[in-house]
């Protein structure tokens, strides 16, 4: 059995001898240049040390207190409140949570002061009159209501037009344009934003 492997190997061996040698142009790898980025850990990346977390953590527990007060009293079969109020009550009581979390995640915005305090503003200046209506069937508070969505609205806004995401995208496009060609030009490096 060894006899007839080391014949097979002997003449594998001696058909590689027997190319001619042709001088073939190998040429290493460019090197490609490392793009380091530093991973943040999630303490730093949701910072929870952001007024607008606790805020947020504040307006949530707020959000739920109130929707339970409102099961238990506007929402009631027998309570003496209007279809139109508990339907107030119930939208008040939806973007409240809503916005509770996404006041959480401000912190991610460009400008965080701003997007979270357009949040906050718009769940005081909607979401109050909004409770106040449904609970006293007061409408004093009403024409309030307008700003405060506006507030909401601004907010989502300043999330899109303000993001860090635009930068993260910039960065990502970059690294796959170095990865997949090493001449890149200079005039895809785009600026800081």
């Amino acid at each position: 059995m060894t006899y007839y492997l080391n014949k097979t190997l002997d003449y594998a061996c001696s058909l590689t001898n027997s190319i001619p040698s042709v001088s073939i142009n190998f040429q290493p790898k460019k090197k490609i240049p490392e793009v380091s980025q530093r991973v943040l850990p999630p303490r730093e990346v949701f910072s929870m040390t952001s007024p607008f977390v606790r805020l947020a953590g504040l307006s949530g527990a707020a959000a739920v207190a109130l929707a339970a007060y409102g099961a238990h009293s506007v929402m009631k079969e027998g309570a003496n409140v209007s279809e139109e109020n508990k339907k107030t009550f119930e939208t008040a009581s939806k973007y409240h949570l809503v916005h509770s979390v996404a006041l959480l995640f401000s912190s991610q915005a460009r400008y965080p002061a701003l997007t979270g305090g357009l949040f906050a503003t718009g769940i005081l200046l909607f979401c109050g009159p909004c409770y106040h209506i449904a609970i006293k069937s007061d409408r004093t508070l009403a024409p309030i209501t307008p700003y405060g969505g506006f507030c909401l609205i601004f907010a989502w806004l300043s999330f899109l037009l303000f993001t860090n995401l635009l930068s993260w995208v910039r960065k990502r496009l970059i690294s796959i344009l170095l990865l997949s060609d090493t001449s890149t030009p200079e005039n895809l490096l785009l600026p800081d934003i």
